[in-house]
């Protein structure tokens, strides 16, 4: 969920379906509700209102940019879109966070009252009603946060880091966010390209498809101590996407499959085509009643839990 195609589905206090597609809101009958510009990172919902991190450029008394942001919690109105507060987090951050196109901060993860939020640099636990910082964590030498943390069931803070300049040869990091300290760290022994939003499965485990130059691997993780619980290869071309309590997605050229986490039962393919919208990059995520929805190039697509489309918008 980490580029500005990514769609998020939540639920206000109406009960009624949200639909986040970077900063556009759409309805259930996604007919476009609104747009806040003032949001750097995917909303995430939390007790009626949504959160989002915001990097707002400073200028000199004579309009020039001072190459300096506020950086921002923002509270908004789920039904209207209006940024309704924004708390300073600027104290204790460092300076590059929000540098250049803000495309190095990703979007966050909520745990109770704790905000995480990654940079190119540094993951940050907040204060999600004060913005105030209540602890860091400096990517290792060598190293640059790629993606959303994530909060395991056995409570560790999963984030994927890659070497400087290359999104090949990365680790998952796993925090102990008590004692705010490194657990462990898990680097594939076969794959290049390590997830950029770890994926915990209903036992517990850090579920990865990793691609390699010429085929692609499955594992499953314990992210308590980094150890594999199992490895198997797969086909080229594939990757995991998301998964529920029933089957995990993957996403191919052009398809996405549900399957089965014994890696045997493949439950049904939804076909979207070959052509150039939809053929390479898109991406899922899974609304209530096991509804699925789908970026694709310029689409958003509906499929039932059966993954049969639905509508086109």
């Amino acid at each position: 969920f980490e580029s500005d195609r990514t769609i998020l589905t939540f639920q206000n206090e109406q009960n009624d379906d949200i639909i986040l597609v970077g900063n556009i809101a759409f309805d259930d009958q996604r007919r476009r509700l609104w747009q806040n510009n003032d949001m750097n990172t995917d909303g995430v919902f939390d007790e009626g209102q949504i959160i989002a991190f915001g990097c707002e450029p400073t200028y000199t008394a004579w309009g020039a940019p001072t190459g300096f942001h506020r950086r921002s919690l923002l509270r908004i109105n789920p039904a209207k879109g209006v940024t309704q507060e924004k708390i300073l987090v600027s104290e204790g951050m460092s300076m590059s966070f929000c540098e250049g196109s803000n495309s190095g901060i990703f979007p966050h993860t909520i745990d109770g009252d704790t905000l995480f939020v990654a940079g190119p640099d540094t993951l940050y636990a907040l204060n999600k009603r004060t913005g105030e910082k209540r602890w860091s964590y400096d990517a290792p030498t060598g190293y640059q946060f790629a993606g959303k943390p994530v909060k395991s069931k056995q409570n560790q803070l999963l984030v994927t880091i890659n070497p400087l300049y290359t999104s090949w040869h990365g680790e998952v990091v796993s925090l102990d966010t008590d004692k705010q300290k490194e657990v462990c760290r898990f680097k594939p022994s076969y794959g290049f390209i390590v997830p950029r939003v770890p994926v915990i499965a209903p036992d517990g485990m850090l579920r990865m498809v990793i691609g390699g130059s010429q085929t692609t691997f499955e594992y499953s993780v314990d992210p308590s101590n980094c150890t594999i619980r199992f490895m198997q290869e797969l086909w080229d071309g594939i990757s995991l996407t998301a998964v529920d309590s029933s089957r995990l997605y993957l996403k191919e050229r052009g398809r996405l499959i549900g399957r089965g986490f014994d890696s045997k039962t493949v439950h049904w393919v939804a076909n979207f085509g070959d052509d150039q919208n939809t053929a390479n990059w898109y991406k899922i995520a899974l609304g209530q009643e096991g509804t699925i929805y789908v970026v694709t190039g310029p689409y958003l697509l509906t499929l039932t839990s059966e993954g049969k489309e639905i509508l086109r918008y």
